[in-house]
């Protein structure tokens, strides 16, 4: 049923963290730029189809992981316990950290970084061999 978002499962890679070459000093005539986090071509398919992965389009994806976890801190996502959380709400959480991204760059990334997108897409795994 997860197979098409599991095979992604130990595929995925934080992001290198890209800067201009000419960075300012940060007045008005030399601007400071900002990095910008740049992922692997798996990793961007990956973000790209959880649009298609996630229940329902996504939608409310806030209200479900708060009534299945009782968080609503995203910090705390990768405290989770998923080892009773149905598929739904796996796909809800990544979808969350996919959502996330367009708002904190670099944030999927910490995610697969530190472990909790592989925790997560083994959590599906093991559902669907139980089955």
């Amino acid at each position: 049923m997860y197979e098409k978002v599991t095979a992604y499962l130990g595929k995925l890679k934080p992001a290198h963290w890209k800067y201009p070459e000419n960075q300012g000093d940060g007045s008005n005539e030399n601007l400071y730029i900002a990095g910008w986090p740049e992922y692997d071509e798996t990793t961007k398919e990956f973000m790209h189809k959880m649009y298609e992965f996630v229940p329902n389009g996504g939608q409310n994806y806030d209200e479900v992981i708060y009534k299945a976890t009782g968080f609503d801190g995203h910090d705390e996502l990768t405290k989770v316990d998923v080892s009773k959380l149905d598929g739904d709400t796996i796909l809800y959480m990544i979808f969350s950290r996919v959502r996330g991204e367009r708002f904190s760059d670099g944030l999927f990334g910490s995610y697969v970084a530190d472990g909790t997108m592989d925790k997560w897409l083994n959590r599906l795994k093991e559902i669907d061999e139980s089955k």
